[in-house]
C-alpha cells in the first residue's frame, strides 16, 4: 500500500515483530511470493501478499496454495487481508480466493493528492 505520507525509501523503518510470520514461496529455485501473517489474537491474523511480477498470472494459484497451507499449517481461524481502494487487482485478487469484504475504513488515506478508503476483507478457515 502506498500513500503520500509514507516515508522515502532510505527512511523506511520496518519494525518486525517476533509474532509475525513471514513465509517465502519459492518455485524452481526461485522466490515467487512473500507472505506476511500478523497476528491479532482469537484466532486471527492479518496478511499481506507479494507475488513477483514474473507470476502474476499465477497469483490466484499462489494465494489459495498459501491459503491451504494456513489451514493445516497453523491454529488460525481467520485472515484479515486489508486492500485500499485504489488497488483493484488486489481486492479482484482476495475476492476470487474467498475472502469477503468486512468493512470499509473511508479516508484511511492519501494518494497522489486524493483520498482512499481501505476495504477490510476476510476469509474463515474452512
Amino acid at each position: 500500500m502506498v500513500n503520500d505520507d509514507a516515508p522515502a525509501l532510505g527512511d523506511l523503518q520496518v519494525e518486525i515483530s517476533p509474532s509475525d510470520l513471514w513465509i517465502l514461496v519459492w518455485a524452481a529455485d526461485t522466490p515467487v511470493a512473500l507472505f506476511l501473517l500478523c497476528p491479532r489474537g482469537d484466532g486471527a491474523a492479518e496478511v499481506h501478499v507479494c507475488v513477483a511480477p514474473s507470476h502474476w498470472g499465477r497469483t490466484e494459484r499462489i494465494v489459495l496454495g498459501f491459503l491451504a497451507w494456513v489451514w493445516t499449517a497453523t491454529n488460525l481461524r481467520t485472515l484479515v487481508g486489508p486492500v485500499p481502494s485504489y488497488n483493484r487487482l488486489a481486492l479482484k485478487l482476495a475476492l476470487a480466493t474467498g475472502f469477503q469484504k468486512r468493512d470499509l475504513l473511508a479516508g484511511h488515506g492519501i494518494r497522489r493528492g486524493k483520498p482512499f478508503d481501505l476495504i477490510v476483507t476476510a476469509v474463515e478457515r474452512p
